[in-house]
């Protein structure tokens, strides 16, 4: 399953760059010069690097996520299918929304955006849950994948969808607040070194899933000295 894990990430990095681009193609060029043109040009740019914020943020989280696990199982894969699938449809609702501003058009932007964002905490739960055992390990993962804001900015996309049946135009200020990029918040904490059925740690040694601190993995037929002495009664480093 590790060949079919990068497989998968080189196919999902892949689509994701294809939905970008497509976007960029569906902006509709400036023909002749009049104030309207270029107003209308911004208002699609702008609406653009709406949707362009989130997929990267979307990208982001992604990785992010497969890049706590070295291999994977069947069910992951059909979860990031299901996840990807109506992350397609960006293109198509980003230029429906950009050439006809309408209430509709604003609620099923939203309305992709939240399904997007659900399906792809599905896929992130299955991930953390096959690779952590420890609560506070998969705290400590989810922070680092989502950041530390994310039910604030999940509380926006909702009241965004709201406004957005009301005032569409409005509800487009607060899409820019929701399509964040994590990268940026620097507030985030690498996962604990406890993963389920293995061993992690540093070069000082490698930490068991109970807490204790055990040796490196030394060559065959050394002598696995726990003492914290090197072979041959010479005084060596404490491995703790």
């Amino acid at each position: 399953m590790e060949k079919l894990k990068t497989r998968l990430d080189a196919f999902s990095d892949a689509i994701i760059a294809i939905i970008i681009t497509i976007m960029v193609l569906d902006i509709p060029p400036v023909l002749h010069d009049t104030v309207n043109n270029y107003l209308q040009l911004g208002k699609h740019v702008g609406i653009y690097l709406i949707s362009f914020i989130f997929i990267a943020n979307i990208w982001y989280q992604h990785s992010t996520a497969f890049g706590e696990i070295d291999t994977m199982t069947y069910r992951i894969l059909i979860l990031d299918m299901f996840f990807l699938a109506p992350l397609a449809l960006m293109p198509l609702l980003t230029n429906m929304m950009a050439v006809n501003t309408t209430r509709v058009t604003v609620v099923m932007y939203g309305a992709l955006q939240l399904l997007v964002t659900f399906l792809f905490r599905v896929l992130t739960r299955a991930i953390v849950h096959l690779e952590y055992e420890d609560e506070q390990a998969m705290r400590r993962a989810y922070a680092k994948i989502y950041g530390n804001a994310n039910l604030l900015l999940d509380a926006l996309a909702v009241v965004a969808l709201v406004v957005g049946v009301f005032k569409p135009a409005l509800a487009l200020i607060f899409l820019p607040a929701v399509s964040r990029v994590d990268v940026l918040d620097q507030r985030q904490r690498p996962p604990a070194n406890v993963r389920r059925g293995g061993v992690t740690g540093g070069p000082a040694g490698r930490i068991c899933r109970f807490g204790h601190r055990g040796p490196q993995s030394l060559p065959r037929g050394a002598n696995h000295d726990f003492s914290g002495h090197a072979p041959g009664g010479q005084a060596g480093h404490p491995l703790a």
